[in-house]
């Protein structure tokens, strides 16, 4: 079996992230996800992208969120309902 990695939307597509101003971490933080690509690849790793639920939920055009504003019964109902099929893809590698 081909080693699966599931990793976050935001890990392959960085336009997917809330606009910020850049900060002293921002390098950094690049760096390390080429890093980390780049190991995944060279070692044969799959890598299947997870959706991300403020994406899908609030689009392109948003600001930051804090914790408790994702803390809701829609936003948890949502992110499930956008997991489902993650869920049967992960059961179908695994039979």
């Amino acid at each position: 079996m081909k080693k699966i990695l599931f990793v976050a939307h935001c890990l392959l597509n960085t336009a997917s992230k809330v606009a910020r101003e850049p900060k002293d971490g921002a390098k950094q933080e690049e760096e390390l996800r080429i890093a980390f690509l780049k190991k995944a690849l060279d070692r044969g790793v799959q890598l299947i992208q997870l959706p991300c639920p403020e994406f899908t939920l609030y689009g392109a055009c948003r600001w930051g969120h804090v914790y408790e504003q994702f803390d809701s019964a829609f936003f948890r109902s949502h992110s499930r309902r956008i997991l489902a099929p993650i869920i049967l893809e992960l059961q179908e590698y695994l039979s």
